[in-house]
This record gives C-alpha cells, sequence and structure tokens, in this order.
C-alpha cells in the first residue's frame, strides 16, 4: 500500500552491501555504503530515471540522489536487472535511517514509488578519522572539512 505509479517500470527488491559487497543492515558512518534495486520494466521507453531519497526516522528528506544528476555510464538498460547507488563515505550520524524508491519514465510519468522502501541503521564511526565522534546532536549530516590557519598580518584590509 505505499507503493504508486503507472507500473510501467518496478522496483522489486532493494538491499544494502558494504564495501565488500556483502548485504548488511547497519554500516558505520564514514564508510561506504551500496543501495541496491532490482528493476523489471514492463513497457519499453526511451528514459527511465532511478531515484532514492535517504531520510530519518522522523521523515525528513536527508539526500535525493538520481539518475538525472548523475547519470549512468550505459546508454540503454536490460528489462531487468539490478541498478546500484554507491555512497563512497557515508555522512550520516548514528541513527536509523530509510530509503524511498522510484523510477520515472521519460522524464515525468512516474512509474513506480515505494516509501519506506528499506531500512538501516548507521552506527558511530570515525568519519573525521580522528578518533573523535561527534553526538548525533551535533547535525543531520557529517561535511567532509579541513581548517587552515594564518598570521593575522595576512588579513586583508577591508
Amino acid at each position: 500500500r505505499d507503493r504508486g505509479g503507472d507500473g510501467t517500470a518496478i522496483c522489486t527488491d532493494v538491499w544494502f552491501e558494504d564495501d565488500t559487497g556483502r548485504r548488511v543492515t547497519t554500516v558505520l558512518s564514514g564508510r561506504p555504503l551500496r543501495v541496491a534495486l532490482r528493476y523489471e520494466l514492463r513497457r519499453p521507453s526511451s528514459r527511465f530515471e532511478f531515484r532514492i531519497g535517504f531520510y530519518d526516522r522522523g521523515g525528513t528528506c536527508i539526500a535525493h540522489n538520481s539518475t538525472e544528476y548523475a547519470p549512468l555510464p550505459q546508454a540503454s538498460l536490460p528489462g531487468s536487472g539490478v541498478i546500484s547507488c554507491t555512497v563512497p563515505r557515508l555522512p550520516l550520524p548514528a541513527g536509523q535511517y530509510y530509503v524511498n524508491t522510484s523510477i520515472v519514465r521519460d522524464g515525468s510519468i512516474g512509474a513506480d514509488r515505494v516509501e519506506r522502501a528499506a531500512a538501516f541503521t548507521v552506527e558511530p564511526g570515525d568519519f573525521y578519522r580522528s578518533g573523535k565522534i561527534p553526538p548525533a546532536s551535533y547535525g543531520k549530516t557529517l561535511f567532509d572539512y579541513t581548517w587552515n590557519l594564518r598570521a593575522a598580518d595576512r588579513d586583508i584590509a577591508a
């Protein structure tokens, strides 16, 4: 009952993999995560777009990944297969999350949408490689950043 769309393509399974290809439901913050979707195309089309939305427990969208913005390397899709989206360094703090999946046909027609298609848990990981883990209350995502220091006499006068 959490499914919508015209059915011209469907997502038949969703799972998560670690960097070795092993199916997992728990991952470490800062480690690779692959989201895999098994699909079937039920109607020929010039173009299908795949989307994965990452959500926290409260329903806030954390990220939206789509083949519209990061296209697949091949031009055509087989009638059925497995498509995967790899996040090389998961930027989520510890907590529980889920994904929504959708397939869009020809740029605007909703072929399939599954709410809360799969859930996963993120455990604390050394995202910053400092040996310290910030609490989840510090934010919904972890940004990769660096600090720099320079002498005050190098400041540019306004």
